[in-house]
């Protein structure tokens, strides 16, 4: 029993790391602007990314949701590029993974239905990775907890409806959300099961 449990969360484990490290990530935090509407705002953004060889990624989609405002990557020919770039930055444990990206209005209300920007979003890494954006190393670079700060949004109209906002996004790698490990725990065990019934056969 005791067997079957470990191999189960092992494998549990393995399918979790291989889901977590497949050219997605994850951030979360709090937004920050002078305009009150659009400050101190809960957000979230799923970001999946194609490896490069080189030191930039290209994105093909993005979710970021802001307070009750979701806003899709804009893969319509903008002149903007959806980009992650690796950087090597001289000293220990300090290289960054940088995002740029270009977003359509948000849904429900429409908001930077004109402009919807972010650039100099920073990944904080704590390793040193070469200047290439593969997905090992992204991944290295966007670890769990991992700081993520700078990100400049500028959106128009802005949350109030008109005019435009300036909004700083800075917040983390969150940690996944306990029913995806719970689910991911359940594979893993039904995984485990079957390879005990494999052996115990032979």
């Amino acid at each position: 029993m005791k067997r079957f449990l470990v191999l189960g969360l092992l494998a549990g484990l393995v399918l979790f790391a291989s889901e977590s490290n497949a050219g997605v990530l994850k951030f979360a935090g709090t937004t920050s602007s002078t305009q009150g509407v659009a400050n101190a705002l809960a957000w979230s953004m799923d970001v999946v990314f194609t490896p490069s060889s080189g030191a930039v990624a290209n994105i093909s989609s993005a979710v970021l949701t802001i307070g009750t405002e979701t806003f899709l990557l804009n893969t319509a020919g903008s002149s903007n590029p959806d980009t992650v770039t690796v950087n090597s930055v001289v000293g220990a444990n300090n290289d960054t993974a940088t995002l740029a990206m270009d977003f359509l209005g948000s849904s429900p209300g429409s908001v930077g239905s004109t402009v919807a920007i972010l650039t100099g979003l920073v990944v904080n890494g704590k390793v040193d990775v070469p200047a290439v954006a593969s997905d090992a190393n992204i991944a290295a670079l966007a670890a769990l907890g991992n700081l993520v700060t700078g990100g400049s949004l500028v959106v128009a109209p802005g949350f109030g409806g008109t005019g435009s906002n300036l909004i700083t996004l800075n917040g983390s790698i969150p940690a996944p959300e306990p029913s995806s490990v719970i689910l991911l725990t359940g594979l893993g065990l039904v995984v485990g099961r079957r390879f005990l019934r494999r052996v115990s056969k032979k």
